[in-house]
């Protein structure tokens, strides 16, 4: 069949092409008919060939033309479903690393804040809070960073993926302080205000428990701006952003205070330093690895020491 109408079509289209419509006139009867006898032939090749056209068009072209639509559709859709599966599994490990930290090492908080008037709803609140902006918000935001290059695509050797995770740390936890730091000021606190609705017992839970605002602005751009400007592999990007989860749900878990007092570094922030900001809310807005509060200070200190000698 195929070779039939490819054929008939050259033939024709050869035929047709070489052959002309003019009427000569025709200098006797027989010249007359054999005229239009090629006429009635040039014809029936026009209409032969329009149909084979019409045929390889219809049987040929058209399917395959649907076919690769329909093979790039689904292809974009798988890649991006795989992208938001890493997203989202990578998020679960965020609401499993809490609900671990929840109701195992702060389970006696827990109990003592859902004896508490309102307690259990507000809990409950928190929670849905935490698991809706992780679950949601989360895979979206990796989606985005993996897709649109903020993430680079070719794997980094082992020096270049640590250099690059702690630059997303210092840039992710830069950013956070700058937009912590703003959301305490009078137009911004309406989107803080729930996060410290967890202020006298403080819980795990309360690490993500933010308004969806907050989440966006403080928790998920971070992230994007951070992968970019750390040229991290997807693998980087990843480790930072599970240290950041786990460093998160330390510095919120009150029972475990007495135990980074000692031992935490002046450059990083202990549980300790963020229950004093939830019991102050004027002072230790960084979070949640390095304590930009004390970083801007030593360098506000030696700023002002710089230009009082050159006085």
């Amino acid at each position: 069949m195929m070779r039939y109408l490819f054929g008939t079509h050259i033939f024709c289209s050869q035929h047709v092409s070489t052959s002309k419509l003019t009427k000569a006139p025709p200098s006797d009867e027989n010249s007359g008919v054999k005229h239009r006898l090629s006429l009635l032939h040039q014809l029936a090749c026009r209409t032969v060939l329009n149909h084979c056209s019409y045929r390889v068009h219809i049987q040929i072209i058209y399917p395959y033309t649907s076919f690769c639509i329909i093979y790039t559709i689904h292809s974009a859709a798988m890649a991006m479903t795989m992208i938001l599966v890493e997203g989202f599994l990578l998020s679960s490990t965020g609401v499993l690393l809490m609900i671990l930290f929840e109701f195992g090492l702060s389970s006696d908080d827990v109990q003592r804040f859902r004896s508490r008037d309102g307690g259990k709803e507000l809990h409950a609140a928190g929670l849905f809070a935490t698991i809706f902006n992780h679950l949601v918000f989360g895979p979206i935001t990796y989606y985005l960073t993996v897709k649109y290059g903020f993430i680079q695509q070719h794997d980094r050797v082992l020096w270049q993926q640590l250099y690059s995770i702690v630059m997303f740390l210092l840039i992710e936890n830069g950013l956070y302080y700058v937009a912590h730091s703003l959301m305490h000021t009078r137009r911004l606190y309406w989107m803080h205000r729930f996060h410290h609705k967890f202020n006298s017992i403080v819980l795990p839970s309360s690490a993500s428990a933010v308004s969806a605002p907050e989440f966006i602005m403080a928790y998920m751009t971070p992230f994007v701006f951070a992968a970019w400007g750390a040229s991290c592999d997807k693998a980087s990007a990843v480790i930072a952003v599970l240290m950041i989860m786990a460093a998160n749900l330390i510095i919120h878990t009150p029972a475990l205070e007495e135990r980074f007092a000692k031992y935490m570094p002046w450059l990083f922030v202990s549980p300790g330093d963020h229950l004093a900001h939830h019991r102050q809310l004027t002072s230790h807005y960084s979070a949640p690895i390095f304590h930009f509060d004390r970083i801007v200070e030593s360098l506000k200190k030696v700023t002002h020491g710089f230009h009082r000698k050159s006085e």
